[in-house]
């Protein structure tokens, strides 16, 4: 998973050094680089742990609507969670509820309601989206993979509803995003049909709680659901979640994801346990602990880098 690609180091600082020697340059961006080592390092923080926003960055735009979608992308997400039904019509539409009457100003049950109304809808629900963006409407699946595809943040489709899976995965083939997408849900039988339908989508089997007892006996009880279901991995509330079981499931090659942790000091000892993702309505706190720690190598680099600049510096 890629991060949004920003301004090349070199190119950004360039103007800085204008009409200055190349000796100068050359040791400014020596010093640059060398700082920019010493404070990941300081920072003491992994890339082990995935981001997912949760209905987009739903803190601070409308939850399920494209502007939460793209505020996710823009924060550098590592993926951006969604909720899907199928309307009576036939299309999939991002709604988490089963009727419309919290997020949005129209009323009913979202599978009884013809997408010719529900594209009529203004989504309501707190918070407005940033300014830019205009009034947020319900979206169709299939926009949302549009906005998504290769932007290096990658959907997380939540199935909320039983009997679509096989609409979900031919609209996920039809975009050509099979390598790029994730599946999740409570209904371990849509887990299935995915799982049967394209092995190759990754799914994973949402949990509320893990039974009580030793970790190798709860470990157990989480390899039972993920078999019956043939899920990729278990996605668990992280409060039904300690170390110990992390640690047992990690060791029999079980990918633990947590969600729905807006805590930062919860995520880093979540990263600490060794969960694989967390999902989280705070994206802004999540992402920044998520910056690569540099290893000794890449730091006596830097410093290298430094030591040979000022030498060059230091020739007539």
């Amino acid at each position: 998973m890629m991060s949004n690609q920003g301004q090349h180091p070199v190119s950004g600082t360039r103007g800085l050094f204008k009409g200055r020697s190349s000796k100068g340059l050359f040791v400014a961006i020596a010093f640059l680089c060398f700082l920019t080592f010493a404070q990941a390092a300081s920072a003491g923080i992994t890339t082990d742990c995935p981001i997912v926003a949760h209905r987009g960055f739903s803190y601070i735009a409308p939850e399920n609507s494209l502007a939460a979608i793209s505020e996710a992308i823009k924060v550098g997400a590592h993926g951006a969670e969604f909720d899907v039904y199928r309307c009576s019509t036939d299309e999939i539409v991002l709604m988490h509820d089963s009727t419309v009457n919290r997020t949005t100003d129209g009323s009913g049950t979202v599978t009884a309601l013809p997408w010719s109304y529900l594209e009529t809808l203004t989504i309501i629900d707190p918070p407005p989206a940033p300014p830019g963006y205009g009034i947020q409407r319900i979206p169709l699946m299939t926009d949302v993979l549009t906005l998504l595809k290769d932007s290096g943040t990658i959907p997380v489709c939540e199935i909320k509803q039983g009997g679509i899976a096989a609409d979900v995965v031919a609209l996920i083939e039809a975009a050509d995003m099979v390598d790029q997408t994730a599946v999740i849900s409570f209904n371990s039988g849509e887990v299935a049909a995915v799982e049967a339908l394209n092995p190759d989508i990754v799914t994973g089997l949402l949990v509320s709680s893990i039974s009580s007892g030793t970790p190798a006996q709860r470990a157990d009880a989480v390899v039972a659901m993920l078999q019956a279901c043939n899920a990729d991995v278990i996605d668990a509330n992280y409060g039904t979640l300690d170390q110990a079981l992390v640690e047992e499931l990690t060791a029999r090659n079980i990918p633990v994801w947590a969600w729905t942790v807006d805590n930062q000091s919860k995520m880093e000892q979540l990263f600490d346990w060794g969960v694989a993702s967390i999902t989280t309505n705070r994206p802004d706190l999540g992402v920044p602990l998520t910056v690569p720690e540099p290893s000794l190598l890449v730091l006596l680099s830097g410093a290298s880098i430094l030591l040979l600049g000022l030498v060059r510096y230091r020739q007539p």
